[in-house]
């Protein structure tokens, strides 16, 4: 079964999609000429599910820039009581 799973749309007919697992991952790099983000979904030493999204400046450079967000599968001891995760809880120590 997939752990991950990943959907693309846009001028072809029908939508385009990827799976991945606790080994491979997922990424993608989705950009225009100069502007783009860089998506890995992957699994942390703790084996929780991460999302790390970076700036990339498109197809003229894909190099990935600044990390824009990470966002964090967290136990339930560590959620908020609104089912929020605070910033502190959001950073991988892997």
């Amino acid at each position: 079964m997939a752990r991950f799973y990943g959907e693309m749309y846009g001028s072809a007919r029908t939508p385009t999609s990827r799976i991945g697992n606790t080994v491979s991952g997922l990424t993608a790099h989705i950009r225009g000429w100069d502007i783009g983000v860089f998506v890995e979904c992957r699994v942390n030493r703790h084996g929780r599910d991460v999302i790390e999204v970076y700036r990339t400046n498109g197809s003229n450079d894909n190099s990935r820039g600044e990390r824009l967000a990470v966002i964090q599968d967290a136990p339930p001891s560590t959620m908020e009581t609104d089912g929020q995760q605070s910033l502190l809880d959001m950073e991988d120590n892997t």
